[in-house]
């Protein structure tokens, strides 16, 4: 058995120089966002192959995740049994497909499914978690997942990482070459393995890929796999090199955690080094996506198809009875209000609509077209009142109306004290010498308060409480005098010539440009929970996972 971390032999080296920093882009590139749970939206998992033909990608997946993204045989065939799918949408599948094969042919192989299923494409610690009594997946998860933990911390922590100003590979291996948790779960000789490594990312993937003997072919799919392995930190830091991409800043966060993963790699491949694993190891990966396409795929996606072709002929078939009833109005209605296309609005629309036949309602992305950074009163910082894959182009605050200037400063003294106090007694409750006591002499003084929250005593139900309308009677403007809480923070507002801009593009854009009502109602919308870390997901979406009222306003 080989324990060695170095390569093949010069010998057996060819004279061609694989380009693994773009194999290793390339597979980064793969790597959805996630955005952090204060803007939780959703996001298409498939973003990063969206330049991809959708069989390929399922065949891709199938490899790299071991998971397919098509439904079971055992649901076709229900959907057959039951009528859903029938014969004319397997034809319709079978032209859209110019596929070689006919509707009695997909049925029998319903029946009795059978073709070549991909090879999976496996890693180290996939490979060892089977044939070991150690859970090495899961214990390398464990294990990067600690330190990504507390170097992306946002000052929730009370003892910090003290190398956070460096990348993520230079700051884990500072910390990684003094712990040592690897070496006691069996991982011998590992921090002096990672002193011995470079100094960045872009040094060290070259050097772990040909210590793992890995193929120019396989590279990609195979990082891809060790990504996957990760899915929320590698997707959150995806989340926070585009973040940076769009204001101009370049971030190899995702690079590094990538040669993270590479080194557990090479760690495990020392320890259990064999020909069997090095034979498996990367799979079968191949540039040519349709020499490798098994004949149990494309059935698959003939049935995918065929099932879709249905449900095109049924929405179609409603559209069309729909409009042959449908009555033009061509009085003035009484009321419009424009909602979020959001689906929690649908249900409001159409109850307006069922009371009256004068009430119009029209649908329009709820951050209806303004592209802003909304600021609390009292707030240094703004949030971005946007879809997350925009920037804010304004920035509006919120004030006290008809305040004079010492009453806003009054009660900024009074936000900043409240501030001060509940940052004292959080720090009290989480020190390291009181967090314990304070549960056994404090915690009966919070059960009354338990009680109330869950039973809603004494709050009126449904009332909302979010934070940019806990002051009352706010409103945005222009500040034409020097914000009292920071003196160096710019001026904020919309000139009244974008105004009308904006006000143009959005009425253009939802449709609303004649026959108006004498009321128009703008109707944003939010959510108020207590204690659930999705709330942002319960708000509006198209405000970065916000409320939407001041985009309303």
């Amino acid at each position: 058995m080989n324990t060695s971390l170095a390569p093949h032999s010069p010998a057996a080296i060819s004279s061609h120089k694989p380009n693994w920093i773009k194999a290793a882009r390339n597979a980064c590139l793969r790597v959805p966002p996630l955005w952090p749970l204060n803007s939780f939206v959703a996001v298409n998992p498939f973003v990063g192959l969206v330049g991809k033909p959708f069989a390929e990608v399922c065949e891709l997946m199938q490899r790299v995740s071991h998971e397919s993204m098509l439904m079971s045989v055992d649901y076709f065939r229900e959907q057959h049994q039951s009528g859903r799918i029938s014969s004319a949408d397997l034809s319709g599948a079978i032209a859209l497909a110019a596929a070689d094969t006919s509707p009695a042919d997909l049925v029998e192989w319903l029946r009795e499914p059978s073709g070549f299923q991909l090879k999976k494409v496996f890693c180290v610690a996939d490979l060892v978690s089977h044939k070991t009594p150690a859970r090495w997946q899961a214990i390398v998860t464990e294990e990067i997942s600690k330190w990504c933990a507390s170097y992306f911390d946002e000052a929730q922590a009370a003892w910090r990482m003290p190398w956070k100003k460096l990348p993520l590979f230079s700051a884990w291996k500072q910390a990684a070459v003094i712990d040592a948790t690897p070496e006691l779960l069996g991982l011998e000789g590992f921090r002096s393995f990672v002193a011995g490594l470079p100094e960045t990312s872009a040094e060290a993937i070259p050097l772990l890929l040909e210590t793992l003997c890995m193929s120019e072919d396989a590279a990609e799919d195979y990082m891809h796999r060790l990504l996957m392995s990760l899915p929320g930190w590698s997707s959150y830091v995806q989340y926070r090199v585009r973040d940076k991409a769009m204001h101009g800043t370049h971030d190899e966060s995702l690079h590094d955690l990538l040669a993270v993963r590479l080194v557990f790699e090479a760690a495990l491949l020392k320890k259990y080094d064999s020909l069997d694993l090095r034979g498996r190891l990367g799979g079968d990966a191949t540039s040519n996506w349709q020499t490798s396409r098994s004949s149990c795929m494309q059935n698959l996606l003939l049935w995918h198809s065929a099932l879709e072709v249905g449900f095109q002929r049924e929405l179609c078939g409603r559209l069309i009875a729909a409009a042959g009833t449908r009555q033009t109005k061509n009085t003035r209605p009484d009321l419009q209000a424009v909602f979020c296309i959001d689906v929690r609005s649908e249900v409001m629309r159409r109850s307006l609509e069922s009371v009256a036949g004068g009430i119009e309602t029209l649908g329009f992305a709820g951050f209806f077209g303004m592209p802003i950074e909304h600021v609390p009163f009292g707030q240094r910082r703004g949030t971005s009142q946007v879809p997350v894959l925009f920037t804010p182009k304004y920035r509006v605050r919120e004030h006290l109306p008809q305040a004079t200037p010492v009453q806003e400063k009054k009660r900024l003294r009074a936000m900043q004290l409240g501030r001060r106090l509940n940052h004292s007694w959080s720090a009290f409750k989480t020190s390291a010498v009181s967090c314990f006591s304070f549960v056994e002499t404090a915690g009966v003084g919070f059960a009354w308060k338990l009680v109330k929250d869950g039973f809603q005593i004494g709050s009126k139900s449904g009332t909302h409480t979010c934070d940019s309308c806990a002051a009352p009677n706010l409103h945005q403007h222009k500040r034409h005098h020097h914000d009292l809480l920071d003196e160096t923070q710019p001026e904020a507002g919309i000139p009244p010539e974008d105004q009308l801009q904006l006000a143009l593009g959005a009425l253009k854009n939802m449709g609303l440009t004649s026959n108006f009502a004498p009321l128009v109602m703008i109707c944003g919308h939010g959510s108020n929970t207590t204690n659930n870390p999705y709330a942002a997901g319960l708000d509006c979406g198209a405000c970065g996972g916000h409320a939407g009222d001041s985009n309303a306003k």
